[in-house]
């Protein structure tokens, strides 16, 4: 007689509920894992993988990740930092979350279209895209009747709950054929938290009770979505690729075993391209409390790192059937598949980098970072760096890719797959280096209270001191989330334009288009090119004049010791230096009258 909605309860209860069964059965899984870990190595006698020199560094490691995974608890004050570092940079940003479609473009679709050709990958996304938009908005679960047996309920998702894993078996069997066996993977994806979940959920540990649980809800919204929306397209299309592949090696009439096969590499393939949603399994690193601040969004670096890593070594090698054989000592069989599979990472690798050139363009490319930071750190400061010489080499399309050119905006520094640890910022800001440093380490949390204490504030109260409403707009922006940020420099671009804050326009090929996409976070292609030059000419400006000063204090401190042999040899070098200035920087000559005036 007691009024229960089941609805209610799946929606704010079901993941909590959820999560706590999957972790007490899978703790006694782990604990007897790590009873292995104890035993002797060669399964009889000796040392066990914790006293044998070869394995006992991967086996603390194991153990570590292992206990944490049976009860992930995190400092509380970290996942309030975290939370905080979320909603300033990502929450209600329109543009963060549509960045996260490219990764579909860029990675799933490339590496699948590597085993199962580019058509069938294509189509197979298709189907999966307009299945998902076709998605009922309710589910049915099987709830206790009041004569307690099980009887039917379908509950209303809401408006944005569309999912593959609503359809009930008979709409699935009508939507994709029996052939396909769609209720299996929908069985096995809700199983492992592939449907309704998403990295930046688990990340902001949504579901675990936390005091801005409502908060991080409603601000990842889109985040949460889209990259919801990635992963069950993408698991769809790996399912129905890895079945139809199947049916072609075994036969049509498979077994439910092979679905279930089917599906589980469908996840595996889902997890590899677009990262696993499992939080339980971070680093060591993030699993304290600083760590876990520190790897805040660096969670998708790593798996992007990692998936790059093994399609590499997994190139390696001949394809060549006999001498497969011979160097692994394998069946025929066997040396097959190892052959294919290195052709199919050598096709899938060709075709993650060549979408990765088109998209983000060469200076998007993998690797792109540590080659320009080899260069730059042998040429002189005064010189242009790496991105600059490799920019006016191959001219702006090639190098910022087809994105910027066709959408007039700035997405290739968003999804260049360069530098995804550590990213030189974009401005270059009137700070110590080391603060550049503790931004870049510490993550968005530090970047974000160094921009409201540093900048935001003092701006501001400038502002308000000397009625001058441009600088408190400039402090209002620095010390706002991501969000009101973009959006109050969308209104400012619309009215003003884009200006220095001396009011010098920095580009004024500012259109209302431009306005609208900066208010969305989007900046403009061309605000971003002259913000790029102006940082390059800027450090260069700088390191003339650093060398031109030294050049003169030496002469100075020759001078007033009395050490005229000192004097000649500096004037020669200020005789090279005048002479190795280019014609737009004759400014910086140093002539008699300046060794005079200094």
């Amino acid at each position: 007689g007691i009024e229960f909605d089941a609805s209610t309860m799946l929606k704010e209860k079901g993941r909590d509920l959820d999560r706590q069964l999957v972790q007490m059965v899978s703790s006694a899984e782990l604990e007897g894992f790590i009873k292995k870990l104890s035993e002797p190595v060669n399964g009889v006698s000796g040392p066990n993988y914790f006293e044998d020199v070869r394995t006992s560094k991967p086996a603390e490691t194991l153990k570590k990740m292992a206990n944490f995974a049976k009860a992930p608890n995190v400092n509380r004050y970290s996942q309030i930092a975290n939370n905080l570092g979320f909603g300033f940079t990502m929450g209600l940003n329109f543009s963060s979350a549509a960045i996260t479609f490219f990764d579909v473009a860029m990675s799933a679709m490339p590496v699948l279209a590597g085993t199962y050709g580019i058509g069938s990958t294509a189509r197979a996304y298709g189907t999966a895209t307009k299945a998902l938009a076709g998605a009922p908005t309710t589910r049915r679960i099987m709830v206790t009747g009041s004569d307690g047996k099980d009887i039917p309920q379908d509950i209303n998702m809401g408006t944005v709950g569309k999912s593959i894993s609503n359809y009930t078996p008979e709409q699935l069997l009508k939507k994709f054929g029996n052939n396909v066996r769609m209720d299996i993977l929908v069985e096995r994806g809700l199983e492992q938290n592939q449907f309704n979940q998403s990295m930046i959920q688990e990340q902001l540990e949504i579901g675990q009770g936390n005091s801005m649980e409502t908060f991080n809800k409603y601000s990842s919204f889109m985040f949460h979505h889209s990259e919801r929306i990635n992963r069950e397209t993408t698991l769809t299309a790996a399912y129905l690729l890895e079945v139809k592949d199947m049916q072609k090696k075994r036969g049509k009439n498979l077994t439910e075993d092979d679905y279930k096969e089917a599906a589980q590499k469908a996840i595996e393939n889902t997890e590899f391209t677009l990262g696993a949603t499992a939080s339980a399994g971070r680093p060591t690193l993030a699993q304290g409390a600083l760590g876990n601040v520190f790897m805040l969004f660096k969670r998708f670096a790593v798996s992007k790192y990692y998936m790059m890593y093994k399609m590499a070594m997994e190139s390696i090698g001949t394809t060549n059937i006999s001498q497969i054989m011979e160097q692994e000592g394998v069946t025929r069989e066997q040396a097959q598949n190892i052959a294919e599979n290195r052709r199919a990472a050598r096709r899938a690798s060709r075709n993650f980098l060549v979408m990765t050139g088109l998209m983000s363009g060469l200076g998007g490319m993998p690797m792109m970072g540590a080659i320009g930071a080899i260069y730059n750190l042998f040429a002189d400061d005064d010189e242009d760096d790496f991105e600059s010489v490799l920019r006016k080499s191959v001219t702006e399309v090639p190098y910022q890719g087809l994105a910027n050119e066709l959408l007039g905006i700035d997405i290739a520094n968003r999804i260049a797959l360069n530098s995804l640890i550590y990213r030189p910022p974009i401005v270059e800001k009137d700070q110590s280096p080391l603060f550049t440093l503790f931004e870049q380490v510490g993550g968005p949390v530090f970047g974000v209270a160094n921009s409201i204490v540093a900048r935001g504030i003092p701006d501001m109260y400038r502002g308000i001191s000397d009625g001058d409403y441009k600088t408190f707009q400039r402090g209002f922006e620095a010390a706002s989330p991501a969000a009101a940020r973009n959006f109050s420099k969308g209104v400012r671009f619309g009215f003003f334009g884009a200006n220095t804050r001396r009011g010098d326009p920095i580009t004024e090929d500012i259109n209302p288009y431009n306005a609208v996409m900066q208010g969305l976070g989007f900046a403009p292609q061309s605000y971003s090119e002259v913000l790029d030059y102006n940082r390059n000419e800027r450090r260069k400006d700088k390191a003339l004049s650093q060398k031109r000063g030294k050049l003169l204090r030496r002469r100075n401190m020759a001078i007033r010791e009395g050490d005229g042999d000192e004097v000649r040899r500096v004037d020669r070098l200020i005789a090279n230096f005048n002479r190795s200035l280019k014609a737009d920087k004759r400014a910086a000559l140093i002539t008699s009258d300046t060794k005079e005036r200094s």
